[in-house]
């Protein structure tokens, strides 16, 4: 996580992990990414069904990851632009 999502110059990158700092802005009190990650994995077994394993991205799923972070999701121009831009899509996996 750390590598797809490195703290900027000016932030201790293990404080950027021991909240969400987005999320905290609407809750009553301060969240910890366990707790975040540990609703998400809940809401999906509930709400879809099925069972959720542990694993790790492979060396292609990475490589997308990082891919998609540069050119997309980390572009503050693409991430902070209208619709006509936003309206392109990142490549699909494998792509």
């Amino acid at each position: 996580l750390h590598q797809l999502m490195p703290a900027a110059a000016d932030e201790d990158s293990e404080d950027r992990f021991r909240s969400i700092g987005w999320l905290n802005r609407f809750a009553s009190r301060p969240l910890h990414i366990d707790e975040v990650e540990n609703a998400l994995v809940d809401s999906f077994i509930a709400d879809l069904g099925f069972h959720l394993e542990p694993d790790e991205p492979t060396m292609t799923e990475f490589g997308v990851a990082q891919r998609l972070c540069a050119e997309w999701y980390g572009n503050r121009e693409w991430t902070l632009a209208g619709p006509g831009i936003r309206s392109r899509q990142p490549a699909a996996v494998g792509d």
